[in-house]
């Protein structure tokens, strides 16, 4: 599998349009891409996790992110 996935693979994982991808993206609600050179790409293992977290927006996956990974400092 691919580490990164462009907006159809995305798609192609969650059944739902290319628009629907890009819509989504601009309103925050899936977790951030990254930018290589002029391409969009999403991090395919972020991605699951987002997924089975039931898919919350950026910002609240965000800050699970850190409240996840203060945890693992401070065990």
């Amino acid at each position: 599998m691919a580490r990164f996935w462009s907006a159809k693979q995305v798609a192609e994982f969650l059944g739902c349009s290319v628009r629907k991808v890009r819509s989504d993206d601009a309103r925050g609600l899936l977790p951030k891409a990254i930018r290589l050179g002029r391409l969009k790409r999403w991090d395919a293992e972020e991605l699951a996790r987002w997924a089975e977290a039931g898919c919350p927006p950026r910002f609240k996956w965000e800050q699970m992110k850190l409240g996840k990974d203060s945890r693992k400092f401070n065990s």
